[in-house]
This record gives structure tokens, C-alpha cells and sequence, in this order.
């Protein structure tokens, strides 16, 4: 048998770009799309001997689509709970994109797919043309690098040779190992794995996609957890505040409640947890050893099938928090508590951050500092906090507030320590323009 290329040809990762878009799409992540597009180059030994000038785009993005619809995730039928692009199965979902992204007509996409023309004219004509573009376009944006391509296709051509002396070993035993290896090539997506951050990393590994009426409050970044804080209608007269919590791995969730029913959260394990009060929380494991969680704060319980499509509604890939500002080192003894900010008015009118909140040392009564707009405007900060702001507009400022409200601000310390934070903050060149910002994962550790 002819072996698996080592790597793809050079030239051919040039020419990745167009595929990279449908891949993510369909994968519906940054490192499911790699995933796809890697499997896809993998599977396939004849890419060496293919000579340079050989436009491969259409032969890269059948490759990528049959790929998909062979795997688990493109036989799958989606949960009644899914929404978006994530409720089609994974045959109407590839003709919606191919539709939509690749604009291709129902016999060309039908002969990609390798499917009747009716029936592809059937899954098209159940949705509306443009219907899921934002949703595509976002997907798109997420698209992977070739780099992160390239290295994929080292741990895929692994698998698929695994997968091969798998299968030969077993078709050997029914005597039709020679035949098999000719005529069944075997390799599908074992499962596109999804983002896990580490402890320490200041980025975001997950995002909600939000229904119609959700609002996404606020995001933030801890060492060890990261959370979404969403505002989401629950039939009641007031609407449920709802925190997703994804947990790095370790870290295991504590699981309170009278009864816990298991269950599968996108196609990952699931505890469903009934306190005494009819509350219900979600727990799953999206990684193996990792968890995530949905709790709701509401005057009534919300119902099961919503916190379960809550979580339904989190994807996990790489997501960056952007900065006005980035800090080169932190006061002796500090260290870096939260990243995050808010999108909606949780503190009276103020829309709070991006924020950087600094702890103090174990013990020490020394105090907290934040870093981000002016803290005087919001309600309950006391008249001792120390402020120093590098602008007019006081967006940008450093602020020492103590903690516990039963030690007396040591006024001296504070201003030193914010002295000390603003010699190591530098704005961003033009705070108004986003492109110039920081990405927090520059932060020091």
C-alpha cells in the first residue's frame, strides 16, 4: 500500500483559503474546520503527484464536503433543542452553504455532494435563500489558518493510518483484507474535537450563539473558569439571568441538588441537576476532564428544555478579548484576578469595561485594583477609592479600592500601587479604532 504523505504538498497550502471558509462553516469551529480540511488532505494519497498550477479548489471542496457528510458529525440528526445552521442535518446544512457561501446551483451541488437532484432541490427549498448569511458570514470569520491546516494534517494522516491497520486487521480475519484495501477506503472524523483553554490563558475558548431575545450582559476571564452572563426571556414577567461557566480541565464542577438525571449535551456526557426549590442547572463535559455549566437566576425556575438549549447554544472555539490598553507587568505581589467587560447596562447606565481587575496578595489588606473606565460613576464605590486617569474622557484610568469594608484604605499604599500600574500600562495608539487594541492574552502571567 502506498504510503501517506508526511505533509501536503507546499504549493496546495496556498491554495487553501477558499476551502477554509466552507470548512468551518460546516464544522461550525476554527478547529473543527482545520480538522476537516486536514482529514480531507489526508485521506487523500494522490495530492502528491497533482503538479503545481493545478487550480484545486473545486476538487479541495468535494473533498472537504464528503469528508463531512462521512463523519459523525455530518451523519448526526441535530437535538430538538438546536437552532441556526446547528437544526439542519448535516445534508441540508452542506447544500445551504454551498448554496449560500460557495453560490453554486442545485446541480452543481448535487454532484458534489453525490446526491439525487431532487432531493438536494428538497433541503433547498425548506430554506430561504440568505436566511442563515449572518450566521455563515460569522462562521466564515473564523475561518483557520494554513498553519494550524498544516499541523492538523500530521495528527490526521496518524489517525487515518491507525484507522487503515484497524480495519486491515479485522477484513483479514473475514479473508478480504486484499480486496478491502482496494475498494474501502475507511477513514472518517472520528469526533472534530473543540477548544480547551489552559489555566492562565486570558483568552475566551467558548461563545453563546444567541436566539432571538437573548442578550449576551457580560464575559469574563478567571485563571481557572471563564463565564457569559445572558439575559434570556423565560416566560415569567421578568427575564432569567443565565451564567455559562466553562471550567478548564481539573475542574471539576460541584454538582448540589436532590436528584441528578444524566443525559447527553452535544453528544457529550450531561448531568441534569433538580434542586429541592425545582431549580435546574446543566452540567456537561464538553473535553475529556473538562466542564461546563448553565445556571439561571430567576424568581421562577426556568423550565429544563431552555437551560438545556442554553446549553446546546455554546461553541467552543478560540475567542480573543480585545483591550484599549495592555499592562507590561503588574505591582509587586499583584497578580491578575479577571479579564472581561459588560455589553449592556448592568450597573445603572454604565456599559462597564473592557476591565482588567488586579488581586492583592493573600492577607495582605492591601487593595484591589482595576484598570478600565472611571470607577466613581458607579453606585456603591467608596468615596476612599484612589483614581489616576490618562485621559480627559477618563475611559482609561487605574483604581485601588479596598475590598472588605471593614479595613480602613491605606491611602499611602494605594497611591503607590497606582502609581506603580500606570508606569506599566500602554493604551492602545488609537483607543477609538478596535483594529489597535491589545490582545489580552499579551497580558503578563
Amino acid at each position: 500500500m502506498p504510503r501517506l504523505p508526511a505533509a501536503p504538498p507546499g504549493w496546495l497550502l496556498t491554495e487553501l483559503g477558499p476551502t477554509l471558509g466552507l470548512a468551518t462553516v460546516l464544522a461550525g469551529s476554527t478547529r473543527g474546520g482545520s480538522d476537516l480540511v486536514a482529514d480531507s488532505l489526508a485521506r487523500d494519497r494522490s495530492w502528491q503527484a497533482v503538479e503545481e498550477g493545478f487550480d484545486p479548489t473545486s476538487r479541495l471542496r468535494t473533498a472537504v464536503v464528503r469528508t463531512f457528510l462521512a463523519s459523525p458529525l455530518g451523519r448526526s440528526r441535530p437535538p430538538a433543542t438546536a437552532i441556526g445552521l446547528d437544526a439542519l442535518p448535516g445534508v441540508a446544512r452542506t447544500a445551504v452553504a454551498l448554496r449560500d457561501l460557495e453560490q453554486l446551483n442545485t446541480g452543481e451541488i448535487a454532484t458534489i455532494m453525490d446526491r439525487p437532484v431532487k432531493g438536494i432541490a428538497q433541503h433547498l427549498a425548506a430554506v430561504p435563500v440568505g436566511h442563515h448569511d449572518t450566521e455563515i458570514a460569522e462562521l466564515r470569520s473564523l475561518a483557520p489558518s494554513v498553519e494550524e491546516v498544516s499541523g492538523g494534517f500530521v495528527r490526521a494522516t496518524r489517525a487515518v493510518r491507525r484507522s487503515r491497520r484497524r480495519r486491515a486487521s479485522a477484513l483479514a480475519a473475514l479473508a478480504l483484507a486484499v480486496v478491502a484495501a482496494v475498494v474501502l477506503p475507511t477513514v472518517v472524523l472520528s469526533h472534530l474535537p473543540v477548544e480547551v483553554r489552559r489555566a492562565g490563558e486570558w483568552r475566551y475558548s467558548h461563545e453563546v450563539k444567541l436566539a432571538d431575545g437573548w442578550k449576551l450582559l457580560s464575559r469574563s476571564i478567571e485563571p481557572e473558569v471563564e463565564s457569559s452572563v445572558l439575559q434570556i426571556p423565560s416566560g415569567g414577567a421578568d427575564p432569567a439571568d443565565c451564567t455559562v461557566t466553562v471550567r478548564v480541565a481539573g475542574v471539576l464542577p460541584d454538582l448540589p441538588g436532590s436528584r441528578i438525571d444524566a443525559a447527553r449535551i452535544q453528544g457529550r456526557p450531561a448531568k441534569i441537576v433538580i434542586r429541592p426549590d425545582d431549580t435546574v442547572n446543566v452540567y456537561w463535559e464538553y473535553a475529556p476532564g473538562a466542564w461546563a455549566s448553565v445556571e439561571c437566576d430567576s424568581p421562577e425556575p426556568v423550565r429544563r428544555d431552555l437551560m438545556v438549549g442554553i446549553a446546546e447554544a455554546v461553541r467552543f472555539h478560540d475567542v480573543r478579548q480585545a483591550l484599549p490598553y495592555t499592562l507590561t507587568a503588574v505591582p509587586e505581589g499583584y497578580r491578575i484576578r479577571s479579564v472581561g467587560e459588560t455589553f449592556a447596562p448592568i450597573y445603572g447606565d454604565v456599559v462597564w469595561g473592557p476591565t482588567v481587575l488586579l488581586e492583592p496578595p493573600a492577607d495582605s489588606y492591601w487593595a484591589a485594583v482595576i484598570v478600565g473606565p472611571d470607577l466613581a460613576d458607579l453606585d456603591g464605590v467608596s468615596a476612599e477609592t484612589t483614581v489616576s486617569c490618562l485621559d480627559p474622557d477618563r475611559s482609561l484610568c487605574v483604581s485601588a479600592f479596598q475590598m472588605d469594608d471593614q479595613v480602613a484604605p491605606n491611602r499611602g499604599m494605594s497611591r503607590r500601587t497606582v502609581a506603580a500600574t500606570l508606569a506599566d500600562l500602554r493604551p492602545a495608539a488609537d483607543p477609538s479604532d478596535r483594529s489597535t487594541w491589545f490582545d489580552a492574552s499579551s497580558l503578563p502571567g
